[in-house]
């Protein structure tokens, strides 16, 4: 599952692995099923969706190739976007920094804010 969110980060953004440091204690996981006709059948189909939290070492020219475009966004939450796939990842992602926080030293905070 990483090496796929890897491959597709690379893809669709120009991001490579060693442009990273993930997070090896995030991992978000939704299950959902969306309606099958838009794939040509009946019924509902399955979809699951990971997705893996990583830092840029260093700043990084994005490069799209199938997206028309892209925005940072402040981390203001909470965060009302998407129901379905979206709103339940950023409360996820909520919950871990502010685990992250708590345990940062007072070390870990100088050097974050001297960054």
């Amino acid at each position: 599952e990483l090496q796929c969110a890897l491959r597709e980060l690379a893809e669709e953004t120009g991001i490579t692995e060693q442009d990273i440091d993930v997070d090896p204690d995030f991992r978000f996981e939704n299950r959902y099923f969306v309606n099958e006709k838009r794939y040509g059948g009946e019924g509902s189909i399955e979809k699951v969706l990971y997705v893996f939290l990583a830092w840029l070492k260093h700043p990084v020219k994005i490069r799209l190739t199938e997206h028309h475009g892209f925005r940072w966004f402040p981390w203001n939450p909470p965060h009302e976007i998407q129901e379905l796939t979206i709103d339940g990842l950023l409360q996820s992602l909520e919950g871990h920094l502010a685990k992250m926080h708590a345990s940062a030293s007072p070390t870990d905070e100088v050097s974050t804010k001297l960054d």
